[in-house]
């Protein structure tokens, strides 16, 4: 047992022996290891700076040639040299390229598609916005988007032309075709680019009755409503193909209503035939829509 526990220390003295000269020697390495330690520092904070200094330069050359090109591209390059004007109806290629404000030689990309409309707007109130669709080298698409006539409404011998958001586009003498026409109402404005109202709209305004009745018979696939008659509200009279006008009463059940309609069109089936198609009873204890054959009075149709 004793022998043993000589052993154990023994071995712990080894161990945690501590001599002088081992002293000596870490503290030698410990001073190499340090000498050692300091070279590379230097010498990778000497590297780092040349690399900053590098990427300083290139990005420094990238400015300036970035500089360089976008003066160059606003002054010296992508002239226009081709103005394509597409889809317009309503006004000519000469008219909408003067009022633009963009000439040949131009820069394509300074071009201003914002300032084109205002321009446009102030003398095509039709046009509804232009778009630039700019092809590169020199050529500069303009697209033009004109509003749909919606509706007119006539008014102290002329037509006020209004657009499909509402906006007065036009006040004329001429009946506009292919626009259904507005009875019975009297404008608040008559200018133009100014919104329509009318003096008897109420909790529902007289456009958006009219946009219901005509989406009502779009829907339904009838066809053509060439006058709307407002005189009486609770007897809204509606001309179809300016030669059947339709007694709707209220606007009210109109889904019913141009259901009946288009069924005694269909079994009729006859595209001369002019007359009174009476609606204002459905819905009813029978639901029925009674035909009249006659011929309409002049102030019945559309532009009369």
């Amino acid at each position: 047992m004793k022998e043993k526990r000589n052993r154990k220390i023994e071995f712990k003295k080894k161990k945690t022996s501590n001599s002088p000269e081992k002293r000596k020697t870490r503290e030698i390495n410990k001073k190499d290891f340090k000498t050692e330690e300091k070279k590379p520092k230097k010498y990778i904070s000497q590297k780092r700076r040349k690399a900053r200094m590098r990427i300083f330069l290139i990005f420094s050359l990238i400015v300036v040639l970035g500089t360089t090109l976008t003066i160059l591209s606003i002054t010296v390059f992508f002239p226009i040299k081709n103005i394509n004007i597409v889809n317009n109806k309503r006004y000519s290629d000469k008219q909408i390229s003067s009022a633009i404000g963009v000439v040949k030689g131009d820069n394509l990309l300074l071009a201003s598609e914002s300032r084109a409309t205002s321009a446009v707007k102030e003398t095509m109130p039709f046009i509804k916005n232009i778009e630039f669709n700019k092809k590169l080298p020199f050529t500069l698409e303009v697209k033009v988007n004109e509003y749909k006539v919606f509706s007119q409404i006539k008014y102290k011998g002329n037509y006020i032309v209004v657009g499909d958001d509402g906006l007065i586009l036009d006040v004329s003498d001429k009946f506009t075709k292919n626009a259904t026409e507005i009875r019975g109402v009297t404008p608040k404005t008559e200018e133009i680019g100014e919104k329509i109202s009318f003096k008897e709209d109420e909790k529902e305004t007289i456009l958006q009755k009219t946009n219901k009745i005509i989406s009502a018979f779009l829907e339904k696939d009838i066809g053509k409503i060439t006058l709307i008659n407002y005189e009486n509200m609770h007897d809204i009279r509606v001309t179809y193909s300016n030669r059947i006008v339709m007694l709707l009463g209220s606007d009210s059940y109109l889904e019913q209503k141009l259901t009946h309609a288009k069924a005694v069109l269909t079994s009729r089936n006859n595209s001369a035939e002019t007359g009174t198609l009476n609606l204002s009873r459905i819905p009813g204890s029978k639901n029925e829509a009674s035909f009249i054959p006659r011929e309409l009075e002049k102030g019945e149709k559309a532009g009369k």
